[in-house]
């Protein structure tokens, strides 16, 4: 009986290790990434009578905290100018904008027989719509499809180039609503499925992939959500709709297929867009990049979809069967990008070392204006993230971004530290975490105390108790 006592006393004390040594030790810490569930959106996007939001809708759905109209910073502007019915100009206004499109309402001078809209500074511009509530607005030169994109606010831009776009005037309008952006600084920050590799420095055999199941067309041939391989909601930092990606994914003999539908990407351009899969069967991992010049492994198109009324991008995949080891092991991940993104950090020096503080100098910027929150985590473990770290720090994030210089206290003497920079959009859409590059350093001063390593340390002594008090009581029976 002594002895089945002093075993489970024994027993106990390894459980106590254990269980504190797992809940403890920062290396066994889970991340938490935060992945948006059709639920949560639901609950967000939702009109004030109560009824959702239709997913064709979300193009008109501006981020809760976009620049008010008055507080936006500019990336250029529109120059619209009237004339008579001699061509004789009248007067010209600049319409500012930013890369959000914004209503601008202008009045129409009362003798305008003639308008232009020209971009005169700024990058790429788009135009949504140019209308009239009270008056009819002909288009002098431009195409018919061009012409009906622009007669509806629905998200369905046209690309708008150095040339100016006329217009007749009839039946003497009072007013004329200029929907438009200019895009503003580019950050090549593309989009992550599943969400953690967005962490990752490169896309390998160490990263998180989606398991694929093989099914025929017959399976998918639809395109509809029930058939979807995978569905995820996307927030851009770039002025771009909010909107759905849809992914389906099917496979016969000859090769494996993958179609993607971004709904967020309503601009066309076709020099800077891309999208990759990423193939995983046993330890390799094959990567697939398709673009407007990149077509050996599929295509990619500007077009419409049922899934909403404005042309966007879609991307198709065909990858040989041949080149994938095992279709019934496969797993599977992807990134795109477009003029569509996030947001971007980077750190630029660590400086100013001592035993318990050093110096961080980086800069975050945000080309939305989502206004959301910047900081740097840390830890001795390395891949620090916000929700698993030793310390972090927060700032706010204006409109275009900024330079941060950040002094971090309370660190240990002689420990070596991993550090990156972040920008958080979880305060507003729980989700959607962008991290810089992992950095070192290592502070000076003595090693670290073994007070450091206190789970070890208190498993330790429950160790060593247990064991004196079974050796006592062995010693009195």
């Amino acid at each position: 009986m002594k002895n089945t006592r002093t075993k489970l006393v024994m027993l106990l004390a390894i459980f106590g290790v254990a269980f504190i040594t797992l809940n403890f030790l920062p290396g066994f810490h889970k991340s938490e990434i935060y992945i948006v569930s059709n639920n949560e959106v639901n609950e967000w996007l939702i009109k004030p009578d109560g009824s959702n939001i239709p997913v064709d809708e979300l193009f008109a759905i501006p981020p809760p905290t976009m620049p008010l109209h008055s507080e936006m910073v500019p990336n250029g502007d529109f120059l619209v100018t009237f004339f008579n019915k001699d061509n004789e100009e009248i007067i010209s206004y600049s319409v500012y904008a930013d890369e959000f499109v914004r209503k601008n309402s202008i009045n129409i001078p009362e003798k305008a027989k003639k308008f232009s809209v020209k971009k005169v500074n700024g990058n790429k511009a788009h135009i949504d719509a140019i209308i009239s509530e009270d008056g009819n607005l002909k288009s002098l030169n431009l195409n018919h499809d061009s012409q009906k994109k622009i007669s509806a606010y629905d998200g369905d831009l046209i690309n708008m180039n150095e040339n100016s776009i006329e217009f007749q005037i009839e039946n003497s309008p009072e007013t004329l609503d200029l929907f438009g952006r200019i895009e503003g600084e580019l950050m090549e920050n593309p989009f992550f499925y599943p969400e953690t590799n967005s962490v990752l420095d490169k896309i390998d055999e160490t990263a998180s992939f989606y398991p694929y199941t093989p099914k025929s067309f017959n399976a998918v041939k639809d395109f509809d959500e029930k058939s979807c391989y995978k569905k995820f909601f996307s927030v851009p930092a770039t002025g771009h709709p909010l909107g759905y990606t849809y992914i389906w994914a099917w496979n016969d003999k000859e090769n494996l297929y993958v179609k993607l539908d971004i709904t967020c990407d309503n601009t066309n351009d076709s020099d800077g867009d891309y999208a990759t899969l990423y193939v995983k069967n046993q330890s390799d991992v094959n990567s697939y990049r398709i673009s407007a010049t990149e077509s050996d492994y599929g295509q990619t198109v500007f077009t419409y979809t049922d899934k909403v009324k404005y042309a966007h991008k879609v991307y198709d995949f065909v990858i040989p069967v041949a080149e994938i080891d095992d279709i019934k092991n496969t797993e599977l991940a992807f990134n795109f990008y477009g003029t569509v993104g996030q947001g971007s950090t980077e750190i630029f020096n660590i400086g100013s070392i001592t035993n318990t503080t050093t110096e961080i100098t980086f800069v975050s910027g945000d080309p939305g204006g989502l206004m959301a929150i910047t900081g740097l985590v840390w830890n001795t473990t390395g891949n620090p993230t916000i929700s698993m770290n030793d310390g972090s720090t927060q700032q706010s994030l204006p409109q275009g971004g900024n330079l941060y210089v950040t002094t971090i206290t309370n660190l240990t003497p002689g420990q070596h530290y991993y550090i990156r920079s972040y920008i958080d959009y979880q305060a507003i859409f729980k989700f959607n975490t962008t991290y810089s590059t992992e950095f070192e350093f290592t502070t000076t001063g003595g090693t670290p105390t073994p007070l450091s390593n206190w789970p070890l340390f208190i498993g330790g002594i429950l160790l060593i108790t247990a064991g004196v008090l079974a050796y006592r009581k062995k010693r009195t029976a």
